[in-house]
């Protein structure tokens, strides 16, 4: 985009020093380095915007002319990893409330001892 070098930047660093001073030359480039990241995000942010409505289009379009659809992507082993993860712990969660369940019944069905003590 701009073909500035090494030496090319060095005399308008040498310049802003001169004309700003080395109080002043800080806090401007500063301020530049943070309007150039606010461009730089803006920019970004439009063309991911711009992708996102194309692809709504592509969509449609598809939809409209009955192509078939993509199959979903393969898995990755992260991803396997993580449903086995998740339904060994739904497993886990229903053997434990089966055994809360068999034990609070148990605990209904025995006669109360404290009763029969007194």
């Amino acid at each position: 985009m701009f073909d500035i070098g090494f030496w090319e930047l060095s005399l308008i660093m040498l310049l802003a020093l001169l004309i700003l001073g080395p109080e002043r030359l800080p806090g401007i480039v500063s301020t530049i380095g943070n309007w150039a990241g606010r461009a730089k995000f803006m920019a970004r942010s439009l063309r991911m915007q711009v992708e996102r409505e194309l692809a709504k289009e592509v969509e449609l379009k598809e939809g409209k002319s009955g192509a078939a659809k993509k199959p979903a992507p393969p898995k990755t082993p992260v991803q396997e990893a993580a449903e086995a993860a998740q339904q060994a712990e739904e497993e886990a969660l229903a053997a434990a409330s089966d055994k809360q369940r068999d034990a609070a019944a148990e605990v209904k069905d025995k006669p109360d001892e404290r009763a029969g003590k007194e």
